[in-house]
């Protein structure tokens, strides 16, 4: 799964720009940052917001 970007109150923040990816694959495990990939169970972590929440996400077909 490929996460474009989260707007959390009216700010956007792009997936690729987070410090912690938790479902990336780094060549060895998972886990990382700075990636848009999601390849294993986990999460970017994102800001937290207090009201609205837009996520926006593409989930590929396909085996890996």
């Amino acid at each position: 799964m490929s996460v474009d970007y989260a707007i959390i109150d009216g700010v956007k923040y792009e997936a690729e720009n987070m410090p912690v990816n938790t479902a990336v694959w780094n060549g060895l495990s998972c886990g990382g940052s700075y990636s848009q990939m999601l390849h294993c169970y986990g999460y970017i972590e994102f800001p937290s917001g207090s009201q609205n929440v837009t996520i926006c996400a593409m989930a590929a077909q396909g085996g890996a």
